[in-house]
């Protein structure tokens, strides 16, 4: 799995960034980035801004380095992403470069299209033999879809070791337990570690991608000792609203990352809204880590001036 690592510490930014200019020597400069351009050498970099257009710009001492909107995707990508890409650090490879102008054109799109047929067909030998293929991959976007008016995260489409393979995980493979929704756990950019189970193909795209996996290589809380050892029956914990549905709803308790809880809606006695990111107190009334079952009846919405006020007692 040699060049499954390689590409994803290229990719995914786990290397070093390329050194500025710092002594302003322009004609060593731009010297430089046309050796790069003949060698076809990879860099990483990270753009200072992004224009209207799309455009990224770095600056490397008295020199330009520029990647125009096409080249991070082989496509002009929607603008209402730029603040997305202007964060991300990009492996490229050196297009052309302007002497007269002092700009050094670069492409993402061009060192992941480099790259990728020998990512993928160590992916395919390996499928091929039936070895356990563990990768890297970033987060694209959670795939959602609204079901009986309510919108539910199916998955996560992921980019296998940066260099553009397409992959999918099922919300059902993303861990041992029951994970309802994504969106509190996951972000657009996101490094994961996943295994890839299969190829498939989309029936209505025709679109090729690899069936991966995240379950494998997390730990099932559930059977962590450390949780009957913390929380028991009867016991205040401060929970955060997930998601809301007709008869129930589901929480965070900070700590329990893995373990979403079932929350019962306010008594007649309590009358308050329950709603997606607020934060209540409430009390744990069922815990049966062998029925994968964590209930709690809340009793109070927590307003900014409790929450402050609870936050300065930790």
């Amino acid at each position: 799995m040699g060049k499954l690592l390689e590409a994803a510490d290229l990719f995914l930014g786990t290397v070093m960034l390329c050194e500025s200019n710092t002594d302003n020597t322009l004609c060593d400069g731009l010297e430089k980035y046309e050796d790069m351009r003949k060698q076809e050498t990879f860099f990483n970099v990270k753009f200072d801004r992004v224009d209207r257009k799309g455009n990224f710009y770095h600056t490397d001492g008295k020199i330009t380095v520029m990647m125009e909107n096409k080249e991070v995707t082989g496509r002009q990508y929607d603008l209402k992403f730029k603040s997305d890409k202007l964060a991300d650090e990009y492996c490229v490879m050196v297009n052309s470069v302007d002497w007269q102008e002092k700009i050094v054109y670069v492409s993402h799109f061009a060192a992941k299209e480099k790259v990728r047929p020998e990512i993928e067909e160590e992916i395919i030998a390996a499928l091929e033999k039936g070895e356990t293929i563990k990768v890297k991959a970033k987060i694209n976007r959670i795939y959602s879809r609204v079901v009986n008016e309510v919108k539910s995260d199916m998955g996560v489409w992921v980019d296998i070791c940066g260099v553009g393979i397409p992959g999918y995980i099922h919300i059902g493979d993303w861990a041992k337990t029951f994970t309802p929704i994504l969106r509190d756990r996951v972000k657009y950019g996101d490094v994961i570690e996943a295994v890839i189970k299969e190829k498939r193909i989309r029936s209505k795209t025709k679109l090729e991608y690899y069936a991966c996996s995240r379950k494998e290589l997390v730990e099932d809380p559930w059977q962590s000792p450390d949780l009957t050892e913390t929380y028991h029956v009867g016991d205040l914990v401060r929970i955060t609203c997930l998601s809301t549905h007709a008869n129930y709803w589901f929480g965070h308790i900070k700590g329990l990352d893995e373990i979403q809880i079932l929350g019962e809606y306010p008594s007649i006695d309590h009358q308050f809204v329950v709603l997606p990111g607020m934060e209540y107190m409430g009390k744990i009334y069922h815990l049966n880590p062998q029925e994968h079952s964590f209930k709690v009846r809340v009793f109070q919405a927590l307003t900014q001036e409790e929450l402050n006020a609870e936050n300065a007692k930790e």
